[in-house]
């Protein structure tokens, strides 16, 4: 006869083997994106918001799963350090890639407002080095101990990820569809993570976090609804881009004092 113990031991493990798939499918989906990004000229030069948010989603993630494996306290705290990398900094790239979104002919201001967003996320983050042990995260107990340095930057997070969603709904109430199936999809993007972030954190209803997973769901959401049909197809400067780019005649622009700013693959290739 199979005691209770042993089922609920396979249960736990069961349950384990899944959410790490489900980080591994979470850490492959963005790092697609954020190397999607990276190598296409086009996108990288007028979406760099998109790709220093997939790169705090991707050391969230990574963070997260290497957290799990980790044994010795040292591997312990460069997993944390990992994770919370992403974590003070992914919050203010969202609300970067919503203020782009919003106003794609305001790039610097968009940039300008996500340094001085991330500047309270790298205080933050500077204080699990120089903070004393305890006042953000206890490094290496299992489970973490959260101090109050830590509530007070989820707090900060959770009104960011709030307004740049609202940036992003009202910038896709712009666009001349305003179909309702797609603003419902990028609300709950945006609205799910918080959600599993903030049960992980207050409620304690989850065992492990389940941010990262829910990340892998907005990046496809945000990968294929607002790169390349709402901002790609609304935009005339980016739908002009993605025709020149795919063009196979060369093309270049300069500018007034005669210094090339733009070009295509098929003129890098010639």
């Amino acid at each position: 006869r199979i005691s209770w113990s042993r089922i609920h031991c396979a249960m736990i493990y069961e349950m384990q083997m899944i959410y790490e798939i489900a980080l591994l499918i979470s850490v492959g989906l963005v790092a697609w994106i954020a190397l999607d990004l990276a190598f296409d000229p086009v996108r990288r030069r007028r979406l760099p918001c998109v790709l220093a948010l997939s790169a705090s989603a991707l050391l969230w993630a990574a963070g997260e799963l290497l957290k799990r494996h980790a044994q010795l306290p040292s591997d312990i705290l460069i997993s944390r350090r990992i994770l919370f990398a992403g974590v003070c900094s992914l919050p203010a790239a969202w609300v970067w890639c919503a203020a782009i979104a919003r106003r794609p002919d305001a790039p610097v201001a968009a940039r300008r407002l996500f340094f001085a967003l991330l500047a309270p996320g790298l205080a933050a983050y500077s204080c699990l080095y120089f903070a004393p042990g305890g006042a953000f995260v206890d490094w290496y107990a299992v489970p973490v101990r959260r101090g109050p340095l830590f509530y007070a930057n989820a707090a900060y997070s959770w009104a960011l990820i709030a307004a740049g969603s609202a940036l992003m709904l009202d910038a896709m109430r712009r666009n001349p569809s305003r179909a309702p199936l797609p603003m419902a999809l990028v609300l709950a993007a945006a609205c799910i993570p918080v959600l599993a972030n903030a049960a992980y954190v207050l409620l304690h209803e989850t065992s492990w976090d389940p941010t990262p997973i829910a990340f892998g769901f907005s990046a496809v959401v945000f990968r294929f609804l607002v790169i390349d049909l709402t901002w790609g197809a609304y935009h005339a400067p980016a739908a002009r881009a993605e025709v020149v780019q795919q063009m196979r005649t060369g093309v270049l622009v300069a500018n007034l004092d005669e210094r090339i700013v733009d070009w295509n693959l098929a003129a890098q290739a010639i």
